[in-house]
């Protein structure tokens, strides 16, 4: 008799906070959706977390932050079974190099690049894609003094 074939999460995500000299965060608004979220993608096999992050950082928005220069914030298991969405999302942080000009590489899968405040994604929290909807209920990883101990 065969055993049930067990489904699997849809894939590991990864999503980079490029923190500013000011303490904002680059928000990009998704393609397909319309809604706000870091720069990020999914993890490629045999690749690391930081080479993950620095790559689709690169592909995306042109900045070039080499994998030494990013820091593991936190990492979720995001689930909403009403949508069939279930991914391990990780979150990496770097700070940006204000001599590189954030550019949209991918004007199909982003409408833009803006940079938000922590207060902005409080008071915008409906315009966040899902997973970060999860991140920000999670008070005491997401702050700015924590995010500049990561990188201090």
């Amino acid at each position: 008799m065969e055993k049930p074939k067990k489904e699997k999460p849809l894939g590991v995500g990864i999503g980079t906070i490029v923190l500013n000299k000011d303490g904002k965060i680059l928000m990009g608004k998704r393609g397909d959706c319309k809604l706000y979220g870091l720069p990020g993608g999914h993890l490629e096999r045999y690749e690391s977390w930081e080479e993950c992050s620095s790559r689709e950082l690169k592909e995306e928005t042109n900045l070039d932050i080499p994998p030494d220069q990013m820091k593991f914030v936190a990492m979720f298991n995001v689930i909403e079974k009403s949508k069939q969405f279930h991914y391990i999302d990780i979150i990496m942080l770097c700070r940006h190099d204000e001599t590189q000009e954030v550019k949209n590489l991918e004007p199909h899968a982003c409408a833009g690049w803006e940079w938000w405040s922590l207060e902005d994604f409080e008071t915008r929290k409906s315009e966040l894609f899902y997973p970060l909807q999860v991140m920000i209920g999670n008070k005491e990883e997401i702050n700015l003094e924590r995010l500049n101990k990561l990188l201090a």
